[in-house]
């Protein structure tokens, strides 16, 4: 089975965060995530609070995937604006789809974006901050001392 393959494999499909949600309500909302294969071989992603509904998220992405050497690059745009966000390259580690870019540069707001990402086919786990790019202070999202997001796959 080709890389690409096992990748949209392992992370098509609904995902829920409600056990983390319902246990530290303080900290993590409950948020489920979605991904759908396009198609044109694009994954579109979308993510809304559980108070809402998927008709109205408040994330939607659209990702290119592309397979190289021993990779798989993401890149992610902006369905409605067509913008490209910083690429992602996600690597095979112990069983993970392992990804980040741990500092996407975004001038026009002077921050910088920091995303994490892994999953195995159950299992997807998310991390983004915005930060200072000036200061390197923290502005939204989850500090790395917070954790991950961990969504588990509706089955």
């Amino acid at each position: 089975m080709s890389k690409l393959i096992d990748f949209k494999e392992k992370l098509l499909g609904l995902y829920h965060n409600r056990n983390q949600a319902f246990s530290y309500p303080q900290l993590w909302a409950h948020i489920y995530v979605e991904f759908n294969e396009m198609d044109n071989g694009n994954i579109f992603s979308k993510s809304w609070y559980s108070t809402e509904n998927k008709k109205n998220p408040y994330k939607k992405t659209i990702l290119e995937v592309e397979e190289n050497d021993n990779s798989i690059i993401v890149i992610p745009s902006n369905p409605d604006t067509r913008v490209q966000y910083c690429n992602i390259i996600f690597d095979y580690i112990d069983g993970y789809w392992v990804g980040e870019n741990l500092k996407c540069i975004i001038p026009e707001k002077n921050m910088y974006v920091s995303t994490s990402l892994k999953f195995d086919g159950n299992n997807y786990f998310s991390r983004d901050a915005g930060y200072d790019l000036s200061t390197d202070k923290f502005l939204w999202g989850k500090d790395k001392k917070e954790g991950y997001f961990h969504f588990i796959k509706e089955k």
